[in-house]
């Protein structure tokens, strides 16, 4: 299960494939909330939130809840790009001006061996690899460029509203034994 917050990613993963079991452009600040809600709910299931550092900032008690319950089958994937790109290009998040996300995931009591920054695709990719096979909670902080004005100027919401998405989500939940 994966919850996307608003922006680019969201856009992005939906045009790679709709996939019911994901909720697409979450409001800002909830992706993560909602992912330690549906963690600690269905603990058979792994679960993901994928939040811009815009959107990560905006719940930041979150990282502090999850630091608490340390739900074994959630990761919390923050793409850094110290912009908020869901509300225009040139507004700049407080990441853009040196806060540290990784920092304040293990500040809130995440595991040193499970927060993780990374930089690069490979390293990316590594870290997936280990988010989807061993137990977390795991935070990985990918600190990414902005995008280039084209990209940015791009519509940022799916093909489907979030009524629809969250119909398709919840179905898919049912369909996997959660009510």
């Amino acid at each position: 299960m994966i919850v996307v917050g608003p922006g680019f990613a969201s856009r992005l993963l939906y045009s790679y494939g709709y996939v019911e079991a994901t909720i697409y452009n979450m409001e800002l600040g909830y992706a993560s909330a909602v992912c330690l809600g549906l963690a600690l709910a269905a603990e058979d299931q792994r679960v993901i939130a994928l939040e811009g550092d815009g959107s990560l900032l905006a719940g930041m008690s979150t990282l502090a809840t999850i630091g608490r319950y340390r739900p074994s089958n959630l990761a919390v994937i923050a793409l850094d790009n110290g912009i908020y790109e869901s509300c225009g290009y040139d507004l700049e998040t407080a990441t853009g001006h040196g806060v540290n996300l990784s920092a304040i995931a293990l500040a809130c009591g995440w595991g040193h061996d499970r927060v993780v920054e990374v930089r690069d695709v490979v390293s990316l990719e590594a870290s997936i690899g280990r988010v989807l096979t061993i137990s977390g909670p795991w935070f990985v902080h990918v600190l990414i460029d902005p995008p280039d004005h084209e990209a940015a100027s791009e519509p940022m919401t799916p093909g489907r509203d979030i009524v629809e998405v969250s119909i398709g989500f919840r179905r898919a939940m049912m369909e996997r034994g959660h009510v």
